[in-house]
């Protein structure tokens, strides 16, 4: 391993500065940079009283001479990928680019330079002279030499390592921004002064209180933290407080620029010298209405109701619907009743944000009731929103009567021309399935925006109108791109792909929902392919996915079973900050089983916080797939333990495992547990499982006894088990039963005559076989569709079918079969070509 001679920092600033004095003590020499002559003046100051091995420049080429370069600058993703990428260029081949970053993605930081290999973190704490830890974090593509490298040059440093995965925070501020956080809501919401919220110090023996900390770190640097934490985990605990937020946006970012929290503003000087010790905030209207549209946690929301409470602005309506409309965010519409029964003369504004909260929270009959027993028998005039909001409602239900009696309340009401209303009752009779009804309302609107005519555009498709859908699509003034998205998801849903595509070409402009429409609608229709192809020119387009586009693409990748094009969306979903929730972990968990990785599927399942049925049985199905039967009963037991409950799905997944490994105890535990104990009725895919267990291990007559108690038809798949079993054990009068009843329900499926054909074979009934054969040539028999398959090689998906000889490189491909062949015989293992 190579020897560190040379370190260059990059950025004068406290850390920068602080980072130069330690390296300096170990006895390396720095290079120190910064573009701006007053930083680096400052800097040099500090230095040149502890050590006289650092050199201060401005001339950005002389870091090339450096074997480690450290950036301590604005914890920004942007500036510091633009830095490293002028560093990749200027820095010598062998040199490690190293981040200061608190938060930031190390493999993101890399992808800006050449050699990802070569970029780790070391997270100095503030101040790095004093404070006694380093931080490693490791990207994707860090190497183990660079890492062990970085390693022994922080013991050098004389600092205590501490290693991360690159996750969003690292392990410090997971921890610590937490505390700060809710210190400043303590702050926020007046429950303490500073002063006695720092005072926590002395009960936990901390060197200084959070808010302290906070004004050493930098206000700037805290949000930047929290909201890098709070979009990469997506746990609301990370959600910045908007005090924070206000503090910087007001220039207050702590000791470095003076001003912080520890010094205070007018209003709180004013409060001091009058003997008043008030909150951090006055309840006021306007302060009191910019806490609820930015509040972002439910028991915060109680706080600032309470201190209207207090302050006596709780039967302010204007409040209260800014307060209901809150809550409802929080699907907590218990609470917004709470507030309502509170007010004593609540208007017409406070009952509409009660229906409006009632249907975003999908409670549609409670606002229907709602309606009928308080604003009705307070006598409250309805207006437009009302109707808006009580229209969503019969739409969510449906409730068919109530809302055409809406609808003619709405005329009477002198409500026929409001555009939004005559939309929300189109959408209202899309729901109930009247087409005459969405045409008269449309024909009878005197405007129409674009919105109407999208709206009343998808109602064709919903009926099946397509040649109307079209009509309309044509006779819009003004096709915005919604209307072009809802024509591509309707010729997807019909499953005319060449329609979507040639409409998809055709789009002026294209957003996040174009795109994914259309790799959807590629994906629904079985062109994998293309699906991964558009996603390719998504990206060249420079449009940023969704989850749900991400998922889409994970889900082509399994059905084809391109792993290194899987891993490739996974690496992207990575670095541009995707949070792995339950759409893209469910899709993730099943792509890595489905092309032959159990290990990264269990990797993804065991990484996600939060696990929902539908991970959960993507997980299982993976482990049947792969033969774990017994894990996969283990995870079936997992689910009670953590209390989720199991569906239909779960039981398939779990029956199939048992099937596979011939557990046939254990399969009729699982099909007893699901009906005694998660009381799933049994559907004819469970009984499929178990009459295809059953056969495998040869007791067909526990089959037939099963089959003759199914409390449904049996279907061909529970006949065809039970032949494929009769066949293996060369039992024929079970198998002519099956056989007949196969030739009843799929008289030209060419499988269960040759199955039938074969057990005749099997036991030398050559007559049968001649009869069969007669009846399979002569009859409508249909062959089977040929086989198809696909394998990726160097980033290409090939398909192959069978006796197809159309691929490119058939003569290759053949002529390599040929001489495998002969390798195997003489090897003396002989394999058969179909």
């Amino acid at each position: 391993m190579e020897q560190v001679t040379m370190i260059g920092v990059v950025g004068a600033g406290q850390m920068g500065s602080g980072i130069a004095r330690v390296v300096a003590a170990a006895g390396i020499p720095v290079i120190l940079h910064d573009s701006d002559a007053k930083a680096l003046e400052r800097a040099n100051k500090l230095i040149a009283t502890a050590t006289n091995s650092v050199r201060c420049t401005q001339n950005f080429e002389e870091l090339q001479s450096a074997d480690v370069i450290i950036e301590a600058i604005v914890e920004s993703e942007e500036v510091k990928k633009r830095l490293f990428s002028q560093l990749d260029k200027i820095a010598k081949p062998s040199a490690i680019l190293a981040s200061n970053t608190s938060s930031i993605s190390i493999t993101r930081l890399a992808s800006a330079t050449n050699r990802p290999s070569q970029v780790i973190g070391m997270h100095f704490m503030n101040p790095p002279p004093v404070m006694k830890v380093i931080e490693i974090i490791r990207g994707v593509q860090t190497s183990d030499e660079v890492f062990m490298k970085i390693k022994t040059l922080s013991e050098r440093f004389g600092k205590t390592v501490m290693c991360s995965q690159d996750v969003p925070g690292f392990i410090v501020n997971r921890i610590l921004m937490p505390m700060i956080n809710e210190a400043f809501y303590a702050l926020y919401t007046g429950v303490a002064t500073k002063e006695d919220i720092d005072k926590m110090k002395l009960a936990t023996n901390h060197p200084m209180g959070p808010l302290t900390l906070a004004d050493f770190i930098g206000l700037d640097v805290c949000l930047s933290i929290l909201r890098v934490l709070h979009q990469g985990l997506g746990d609301d605990k990370y959600a910045p407080c908007p005090l924070l937020v206000q503090y910087v946006d007001a220039g207050r970012l702590g000791r470095k620029r003076g001003i912080g929290l520890r010094s205070r503003s007018s209003f709180e000087v004013e409060a001091a010298s009058k003997g008043r010790q008030e909150p951090p905030f006055e309840f006021e209207k306007q302060k009191i209405a910019s806490l609820l549209k930015t509040c972002s946690r439910f028991r915060d929301l109680k706080l600032i109701y309470a201190g209207m409470v207090r302050k006596n602005t709780h039967q302010d309506s204007f409040l209260i619907n800014l307060l209901i409309a809150a809550s409802s965010n929080f699907r907590r519409i218990d609470f917004a009743l709470l507030v309502f029964g509170q007010m004593k003369e609540p208007n017409v504004v406070v009952y509409n944000a009660i229906l409006k909260g009632f249907v975003r929270c999908s409670s549609p009959m409670q606002a229907l009731c709602f309606y009928v027993r308080e604003m009705l028998t307070s006598c409250v005039l309805p207006t437009s929103f009302t109707f808006s909001s009580l229209i969503k409602a019969c739409a969510q239900v449906p409730a068919v009567e109530f809302g055409e009696a809406l609808h003619g309340r709405t005329l009477k009401s002198g409500f026929g021309s409001h555009l939004f209303l005559q939309t929300g009752l189109i959408d209202f009779y899309i729901s109930c399935n009247k087409a005459a009804e969405c045409q008269n309302v449309f024909d009878e609107m005197p405007e129409r925006d674009s919105v109407a005519w999208s709206t009343m555009i998808s109602a064709y498709i919903q009926f099946g109108d397509f040649s109307s859908a079209e009509r309309l699509f044509h006779e819009m003034p003004d096709r915005d791109i919604v209307s072009w998205n809802t024509m591509i998801a309707g010729y997807a849903r019909c499953g005319d792909v060449d329609a979507a595509a040639a409409m998809f070409d055709q789009m002026p402009s294209k957003d996040l929902v174009s795109w994914t429409s259309m790799i959807s609608c590629y994906s629904q229709n079985k062109k994998f392919m293309e699906a991964i192809e558009t996603f390719e020119k998504m990206k060249m387009a420079k449009v940023l996915p969704d989850e749900v586009t991400i998922a889409t693409v994970i889900s082509a990748c399994a059905h084809l079973g391109a792993l290194d094009f899987g891993k490739e969306v996974h690496f992207y979903a990575a670095q541009n900050v995707f949070h792995l929730d339950v759409f893209i972990g469910s899709a993730l968990i099943d792509m890595y089983a489905k092309c032959g990785s159990i290990e990264r599927s269990l990797l993804v399942f065991f990484k996600l916080r939060e696990r929902n049925i539908f991970c959960w049985n993507s997980m299982i199905e993976g482990l049947a797939l792969h033969g774990f039967a017994r894990d996969a009963l283990g995870m079936l037991t997992k689910m009670g333990r953590e209390k989720i409950k199991p569906n239909g799905v779960t039981f398939v997944s779990v029956l199939s495992a048992c099937t596979h490994a011939g557990l046939v105890e254990e399969g009729w535990w699982v099909f007893s547990s699901m009906t005694q104990d998660h009381l799933i009725l049994p559907q004819v895919e469970h009984y499929g499982c178990m009459v295809d267990l059953l056969s495998r291990a040869g007791l067909l007559e526990e089959a037939v006894d099963l089959i003759e108690n199914m409390k449904m038809e049996p279907n061909s798949v529970i006949w065809g088990a039970l032949l494929s079993g009769c066949k293996t054990h060369r039992n024929m009068d079970i198998g002519l039963i099956a056989a007949k009843r196969l030739m009843v329900l799929e008289p030209t499926n060419c499988g269960h005559h040759s199955l039938l054909l074969n057990m005749y074979a099997d036991t030398n009934q050559w007559g049968e076989v001649a009869t069969m054969r007669g009846q399979m040539k002569h009859g409508s028999v249909q062959k089977s569709i040929p086989g198809h398959s696909w394998i990726e090689v160097e980033h290409r998906v090939h398909e192959f079918v069978a006796f197809d000889v159309s691929h490119p490189f058939f003569d290759d491909i053949s002529r390599l079969i040929l001489e495998l062949d002969g390798q195997q015989k003489f090897s003396g293992c002989e394999f058969e070509l179909y």
